[in-house]
């Protein structure tokens, strides 16, 4: 059986290049969750520095094919119906991918929620303690009774 092989078209490449950066993007988020669950806040801090980067890498190929996409919407119609098609697909791909991201943030969103109130109740518990020894240092280098003798 013989295949044909299609000549993808300067939009199809745009799409394809930003659908890998949100696939990247979703297993970064999932990898993210289980970072969560672990507690481990150092590893999720670089989980989010990576998100910031491919976020600015989708923003810097929506610049470099900004023309390319005018020219698509503006000569949609006169695009042969098998390239419609594709595009369509590719343009699906990329949707299904940003739900499924947009998913996994409302958990996380809630778990880091959670943690900033345990830490919130760490920092009241570690100032109360740190008042509580600052007074009782006070009060050994200071003599509260004194008994003269005379």
């Amino acid at each position: 059986m013989k295949t044909k092989n299609v000549q993808r078209t300067p939009i199809e490449k745009y799409l394809t290049e930003k659908h890998g950066f949100f696939k990247k993007m979703l297993e970064i988020t999932q990898e993210q969750k289980k970072v969560l669950e672990k507690k481990d806040m150092e590893q999720f801090k670089r989980y989010v520095e990576e998100v910031s980067m491919i976020i600015s890498k989708i923003e810097e190929i929506d610049q470099r094919f900004q023309t390319i996409r005018e020219a698509w919407e503006s000569g949609k119609q006169s695009v042969p119906p098998e390239e419609k098609e594709r595009i369509r697909l590719l343009s699906g791909e990329i949707q299904g991918t940003i739900e499924q991201i947009m998913k996994l943030q409302p958990w996380q969103m809630e778990q880091l929620a959670e943690e900033k109130k345990l830490l919130e109740k760490e920092l009241v518990t570690f100032r109360r303690d740190q008042k509580g020894y600052g007074s009782y240092e006070k009060t050994q280098n200071t003599a509260r009774f004194l008994d003269i003798k005379k």
